[in-house]
């Protein structure tokens, strides 16, 4: 089991599966959903859930009762939160994705080499 963070204000994530853009080839057998996470953690360390720091926050949050810290679990699979996301994923090529299991991408890279103004751009952005 993976060891507490000494002192106040450190944040662990864990995330159920992560396959930005829909190649990681996932299956859902290899999937530990975020209560069996959570419940692993508590039976060691225990925990109490805490509020989101902000609307949309897609880490469901739980202290350590001691006060040493804190970890945030994001259960993409089990329970989606797509309708609250407000996150855009970017790959190494420069793809934006606007969602973590999305089967397209736009060319996020030759949209910013493309010497549009900034304004273009983030209208660009939002029509994605």
């Amino acid at each position: 089991m993976a060891r507490r963070f000494k002192g106040s204000g450190h944040v662990l994530r864990f995330i159920e599966f992560m396959d930005v853009g829909a190649t990681n080839g996932w299956r859902m057998d290899d999937v530990i959903p975020s209560s069996e996470i959570v419940r692993m953690i508590d039976a060691h360390m225990p925990l109490e859930a805490i509020d989101p720091n902000y609307p949309g926050e897609v880490a469901e949050r739980w202290r350590y009762r001691d006060g040493s810290g804190e970890i945030g679990v994001i259960s993409s699979v089990s329970q989606a939160f797509c309708r609250s996301c407000t996150r855009a994923r970017i790959s190494t090529e420069g793809m934006l994705y606007t969602c973590l299991f999305a089967t397209s991408s736009y060319d996020f890279r030759a949209l910013l080499r493309s010497g549009k103004a900034d304004a273009e751009i983030r209208d660009a952005i939002a029509a994605a």
